[in-house]
């Protein structure tokens, strides 16, 4: 989702900056959210009072998964695809 957000050359070097800076020690995903923020906001990509983590959060926190419901009509040859937003479904 980042690569296709931010493009392809800006998430790599976001990533080899992490990699990089914490190839000995211990890191958490904040640490990977803030390289490639640094990234965005010196190439332009990101306005600089939006981050990351702000972004990626709303998708790594959210417990649950969501859930898409395909209907096809088959009459109209079409396709619709909904997402459950407000309702958590955890596995079994």
């Amino acid at each position: 989702m980042m690569n296709m957000y931010l493009g392809e050359d800006m998430f790599r070097e976001g990533v080899s900056n992490y990699l990089n800076k914490y190839k000995y020690n211990n890191a958490v995903q904040d640490d990977l959210w803030e390289e490639l923020t640094v990234v965005a906001h010196t190439e332009n990509v990101l306005p600089t009072n939006v981050t990351v983590k702000e972004i990626m959060d709303t998708w790594t926190l959210q417990t649950g998964f969501p859930l898409l419901t395909v209907t096809r009509d088959y009459d109209k040859n079409t396709i619709t695809i909904t997402q459950v937003c407000d309702q958590i479904i955890a596995p079994r």
